[in-house]
């Protein structure tokens, strides 16, 4: 059975959306890529569920086994921390309400899982992103990051998903 997982790189602004699958393990194909923007003269409630109908429209025409997101980075800004909080809650909800397993990863774990170091820029994530799942240059920054946040789910739980079985 092959483990696809749906990775979300939340943001008010845009939030991308990453599907991997692997059949066995080391072997990956890149899915889907998207990514939503919403309009920043809505209010956080209506791009909130603009956000949440994306991330319905994803997990029904994909079907993911599993949905991996990143969590809070507090940075400087208290507001843009629980603003992004609430951005996080749309792909949580909509993972939750179709009884999908839901991982949450800091920024660091992600760089560490797909590059080795905690601390990796950009740049050197999308480059192994693109090189694992050889896709193409050209994908809006959101949707690497989404993908990279799938492949750190895959590398932090999927792999033991085969040994185990479906339910991890």
């Amino acid at each position: 059975m092959a483990l696809r997982i749906l990775g979300v790189d939340p943001g008010v602004n845009i939030t991308g959306f990453g599907i991997i699958e692997s059949q066995a393990y080391g072997r990956f194909s890149c899915l889907h890529t998207s990514a939503v923007k919403t309009p920043k003269r809505l209010p956080l409630a209506q791009r909130l569920a603009i956000l949440y109908d994306a991330v319905q429209q994803v997990l029904t025409s994909h079907k993911p086994t599993r949905v991996a997101v990143e969590t809070v980075f507090t940075g400087r800004n208290p507001r843009s921390a629980i603003v992004l909080a609430h951005v996080r809650a749309a792909p949580l909800i909509a993972a939750a309400r179709r009884g999908l397993p839901v991982a949450e990863y800091q920024p660091a774990t992600i760089k560490r899982q797909v590059s080795g170091y905690g601390r990796a820029g950009k740049e050197q994530v999308k480059a192994l992103v693109m090189r694992v799942l050889q896709v193409q240059d050209g994908l809006c920054q959101d949707c690497y990051d989404a993908l990279a946040i799938a492949l750190c789910d895959y590398f932090s739980a999927g792999r033991h998903y085969f040994a185990k079985g479906p339910g991890l």
